[in-house]
């Protein structure tokens, strides 16, 4: 669990990714993931291919009037 918002960018390869919000998901190049602060979650590229990923993390109270308009769901 972060204590931050992260966005994070799978640029090449594919894995799976797992949040209470979301159960497991496959992922591939191109997938944008946005995790949300205190909520559980898991990530891993498969074994015989990996990924690249390119993440940033942030906090603020914009983001937070953003999510409290409903502009983005953990869903």
């Amino acid at each position: 669990m972060l204590n931050e918002y992260s966005l994070n960018y799978v640029s090449a390869g594919s894995g799976v990714f797992d949040s209470l919000a979301t159960g497991r998901k496959r992922i591939t190049a191109g997938t944008i993931i946005l995790l949300y602060p205190k909520i559980w979650h898991r990530y891993q590229p498969d074994a015989n291919v990996g990924w690249q990923e390119h993440w940033i993390s942030f906090s603020g109270q914009l983001y937070s009037r953003w999510i409290a308009a409903g502009l983005f769901s953990a869903d």
